[in-house]
Order: C-alpha cells, then structure tokens, then sequence
C-alpha cells in the first residue's frame, strides 16, 4: 500500500516537472491574451472618447 503511494507520488512528481514549463507557457499565453484584450478595449475606449470630444468641439465651431 505505501510502496502504491510512493509510486504515484514519484509519478506525479515527474509529471510536474514535465508539465510545469507547458503549463506556466499556457497560463502566461492566456494571461498576455487576457492583458492585450484589456489594452485594446481600453485604447478603442480613450479613442472613441477622443473622436467625440473632437467631433463635439467641431460642432460648437461650427454654429
């Protein structure tokens, strides 16, 4: 019974250390998507913001 343990404990120590660089290239790919997704949303945001302020201010210029 302990001999099991220690054999699936051996195991899953191997499988982590081949799996921790996946995994952490995995969850930095996603947080960077994530961080970049964030980043657009706010640029477009600030811009949108911009185009009305300027689109506002042209239409006070105009009248």
């Amino acid at each position: 019974e302990l001999e099991k343990r220690l054999e699936k404990l051996e195991a899953a120590k191997t499988f982590h250390r081949v799996n921790r660089d996946e995994i952490s290239r995995d969850i930095y790919r996603r947080l960077r998507k994530q961080y970049k997704n964030a980043i657009d949303s706010e640029i477009r945001r600030t811009h949108l913001e911009k185009i009305k302020s300027s689109a506002n201010s042209q239409r006070t210029t105009w009248r």
